[in-house]
């Protein structure tokens, strides 16, 4: 019996690492001024981070890592340009977390982990946004977990990991269990250029 099983409207993560990156901008973010959230964590008081003139070489290397994303793996067009609108640095101590949550004002958002201690076991996780393939109001249990019937995975990642996924997605990390510090930089994305439909001029949109 020949038989194929289609992927069909997957949700495409990007996670690509970069240590020596994450390394050398270390220092720099841990020495932002941060502020206590009312959750858990610390937030850096910049929100545009990735704009001053001393990260621009790791804003440039995100940035690679959004185009290779948007017009290699998913193959869009190469005249709309996805560029970084805000960013901002977070440390969690041991028992922080980020609860599901999702990035309003984006279409791309991402993580960059400038540092994890080797002991922390703490993952990022992905939540599905609909049912994968039955409604919720059934309950039927999987034999084995896999891409197809997933409501939820779950990334390990570690000092340099970029991990990039559409903004609507929703998202958390589970705690934090080294007592050293974790520091991250998120970021959202936004679009310019000419979306134009292939069947009609009367939806062609302009973003500058």
């Amino acid at each position: 019996m020949n038989r194929e099983l289609l992927p069909l409207f997957s949700t495409p993560i990007s996670i690509s690492q970069n240590k020596d990156m994450a390394e050398q901008y270390y220092p720099a973010i841990r020495d932002l001024e941060y502020s206590r959230m009312a959750a858990n964590g610390w937030l850096s008081k910049d929100s545009y981070v990735l704009e001053q003139k001393r990260f621009k070489p790791l804003k440039d290397y995100i940035q690679s890592c959004i185009h290779y994303y948007i017009h290699e793996d998913l193959s869009y067009q190469d005249d709309v340009e996805f560029y970084i609108t805000n960013s901002w640095a977070t440390i969690h101590n041991k028992n922080d977390y980020a609860s599901q949550h999702d990035h309003t004002n984006s279409l791309i958002s991402g993580t960059f982990y400038i540092n994890i201690p080797e002991d922390d076991q703490s993952v990022f996780s992905l939540h599905s946004n609909n049912s994968s393939v039955f409604p919720r109001a059934f309950n039927l249990n999987e034999k084995e977990f896999n891409l197809y019937n997933a409501q939820q995975y779950s990334i390990k990642p570690s000092t340099g990991t970029t991990i990039l996924f559409p903004s609507h997605v929703v998202h958390s990390t589970s705690a934090q269990t080294s007592e050293e510090n974790r520091y991250c930089l998120a970021f959202n994305t936004f679009i310019r250029g000419t979306l134009a439909d292939k069947f009609s001029n009367i939806n062609t949109l302009h973003i500058k």
